[in-house]
């Protein structure tokens, strides 16, 4: 199998610069912000933009001028959940959501946004925020077609984190097959053959857990159709209530809107995407 994207321009170190920048958005830390980019950042705020302003920052004092306007607009707001697409020629998407509460109205907030990173030598230049990922997807480059990989996949984890069995199962191609933890010695490691097969496999494995949530990480496309998923697994057991994170990897293929094939190893050891 080839890995994912060979030829797309980024490293696994691009991502990280950009996990690192939604990490000092987190904690309104400017330097740190600063300090991922090569002397110069221009970053276009939709949040900001909205209440009429110019949305538009460059330079370092900007990134201070940034909190402080976003602070005007929404309340203790924090970025959540969110994941890195790589889209290649030194562009990574990432998406996420933000929640916190609308400055003197009090309003709940709790919204997705994308943004559209460009990175130089491993360092940020710009990034353009969207009011939605579809936007932030299409000003990356991707078509129609990956947009609704993309949702059959988030759609696929958000049923296994809901336990919602009945969601699930329209999800998954009746000819999928599902490689399961291969190697491991676990209790369900195996290869799963069906829709019926591997419902029933994630039936199990999620009744035993009082929680089990994926939340991917990394999405690096391959092939029409093809992803390679990194993320992390958190999850409760029901019987001892011991509370575990467990890194991931995925290769998924999806076919008719449907995933067809699926891969997945628990732990630290590599998976290699799907390749036409």
């Amino acid at each position: 199998m080839e890995e994912a994207r060979g030829d797309a321009g980024l490293s696994q170190a691009d991502l990280e610069v950009v996990h690192r920048i939604a990490d000092a958005f987190n904690q309104r830390d400017a330097d740190a912000v600063w300090g991922l980019t090569n002397g110069e950042l221009e970053f276009r705020s939709t949040l900001v933009d909205l209440q009429g302003d110019s949305g538009i920052y460059r330079g370092r004092d900007d990134v201070d001028r940034y909190f402080r306007d976003l602070d005007e607009v929404i309340e203790d707001w924090q970025i959540r959940d969110h994941v890195c697409i790589d889209a290649g020629e030194g562009c990574v998407l990432l998406v996420y959501r933000v929640a916190g509460r609308g400055r003197g109205s009090g309003v709940p907030l709790d919204h997705e946004f994308g943004i559209v990173w460009r990175l130089r030598d491993g360092r940020l230049v710009s990034g353009d925020t969207y009011s939605n990922p579809e936007e932030a997807l299409a000003a990356a480059g991707f078509d129609r077609s990956f947009l609704g990989d993309v949702q059959n996949m988030r759609d696929v984890t958000a049923a296994i984190g809901a336990k919602d069995l009945g969601a699930l199962a329209p999800l998954i191609h009746p000819d999928a097959v599902w490689e399961h933890n291969l190697g491991s010695g676990s209790v369900e490691e195996g290869v799963y053959r069906g829709r019926e097969s591997i419902v029933g496999l994630f039936a199990r494995l999620v009744d035993a857990w009082e929680y089990m949530q994926p939340r991917s990480r990394d999405v690096v496309p391959g092939p029409a159709g093809t992803f390679h998923v990194r993320g992390e697994l958190h999850s409760k057991h029901r019987a001892t209530e011991a509370e575990v994170v467990t890194p991931y990897e995925q290769a998924l293929e999806v076919k008719n809107g449907m995933l067809f094939r699926g891969r997945m190893s628990l732990g630290a050891s590599e998976v290699s995407a799907y390749a036409e």
